[in-house]
């Protein structure tokens, strides 16, 4: 029963790339903005929704200035910490709901407004959302 052997792996295999992968600033906030749109639209169930894909987007932004993806957790421990601060004293729960919102503001803002790393990081390339074709003037100029 656990004698089983584990299926041989491809040693080329990478992770997906879509995971592993840095994304700019303008998806971000796209993802931001729909899932603000979302809230809005759908008060409450948009936030179990939309959690997910928000997340990815920001793994990928601190992939993008080369930082770990495990960053993207540290505002859901903070809020798992203000829930029992705010289920221990509901007296200070005004305080901690203030708190949780200017520093979830200010945490969207850092992430979304931090620029990329210019170059190849470990990573991998820069991805830009909307790909421009510079045409080659190479010939021309020279």
């Amino acid at each position: 029963m656990f004698g089983r052997s584990i299926p041989a792996r491809d040693p080329d295999a990478s992770p997906p790339k879509y995971w592993a992968a840095r994304g700019g600033r303008g998806e971000y906030w796209m993802m931001v903005g729909l899932f603000f749109a979302m809230s809005l639209l759908l008060p409450g169930y948009s936030t179990t929704v939309a959690a997910g894909p928000l997340m990815i987007f920001t793994i990928r932004r601190f992939h993008d200035f080369g930082q770990s993806g495990w960053w993207a957790a540290a505002p859901l421990a903070v809020g798992l910490a203000a829930g029992v601060a705010m289920a221990a004293s509901p007296l200070l729960a005004p305080i901690i709901q203030a708190v949780l919102l200017v520093g979830s503001v200010s945490f969207t803002a850092f992430v979304g407004l931090m620029p990329g790393d210019a170059g190849p990081n470990r990573f991998g390339e820069s991805q830009p959302l909307f790909r421009r074709k510079r045409p080659d003037l190479s010939e021309t100029f020279s």
